[in-house]
């Protein structure tokens, strides 16, 4: 819930096509995970690029993912949220 209002704040704050990153570690796992966002022109947030640095529950690498420097990394295909 708090990413989402902070999240929610980031749009509040930045200019359009201004970016942030969030990074946390996931509960059960224990591995990090990051993703970087950005504010489209219409102020949604658009996924561009997800990354986790191990494998596991729930964890996989989404389609085209690459390794690189200990992380799988990929651009997830999903449409901008309001």
């Amino acid at each position: 819930m708090s990413g989402c209002l902070l999240a929610g704040a980031m749009v509040i704050a930045l200019a359009d096509g201004a970016g942030f990153t969030l990074e946390w570690q996931h509960s059960v796992e224990r591995q990090s995970w990051r993703e970087s966002w950005e504010v489209t022109d219409d102020r949604r947030l658009r996924l561009t690029e997800a990354a986790v640095k191990g494998s596991g529950a729930g964890m996989e690498p989404g389609p085209g993912g690459r390794f690189e420097r200990g992380w799988w990394v990929w651009a997830p295909a999903l449409p901008p949220v309001p």
